[in-house]
C-alpha cells in the first residue's frame, strides 16, 4: 500500500493490488507485517517489502537483469506506473543493456538532460 493509498478517495490511484506474496524480516524477500495485527486479526499485510530485485552476473556486468516492484514510472497515472508488478510476482526479470554499442545496434533513443 502506498503511503498515500490510506486516503479513500484517491486509494485506487495509488495502490496497486493487492497482491499475495510471502516474505518476511527473515527472508531474501524481505517483507514486514504487524506482528499485533497477525495476533488481534490473524492477518499478514505488508506494511513494507523490497521495491526492487537486481541481479548481476560479475563476468557479465552488461547484462545485468532487475525489476521494480510497481513499474517503470513513480507517476501514479503514467501508464508504465505498475507495468513491472505482474513480472515482480512471478519472479520475472528485464534485462539492463550498459554497452553503448549494443545499445546503438537495438535501436535504443538517447535523451539528454543539459542544464
Amino acid at each position: 500500500m502506498h503511503a498515500l493509498g490510506t486516503v479513500p478517495a484517491i486509494d485506487k490511484t495509488f495502490n496497486i493490488g493487492p497482491y499475495e506474496a510471502g516474505g518476511d524480516q527473515t527472508t531474501v524477500n524481505n517483507a514486514e507485517y504487524s506482528f499485533v495485527k497477525a495476533i488481534r486479526n490473524g492477518t499478514f499485510e505488508n506494511d513494507l517489502g523490497p521495491s526492487m530485485r537486481m541481479i548481476t552476473d560479475l563476468s557479465d556486468i552488461s547484462h545485468s537483469l532487475s525489476i521494480n516492484s510497481t513499474g517503470q514510472s513513480g507517476q501514479p497515472l503514467h501508464p508504465d506506473y505498475q507495468d513491472q508488478s505482474r513480472l515482480w510476482l512471478y519472479g520475472d526479470y528485464k534485462e539492463n543493456v550498459m554497452d553503448e554499442k549494443e545499445m546503438i545496434e537495438k535501436g535504443y533513443n538517447l535523451l539528454q538532460l543539459i542544464p
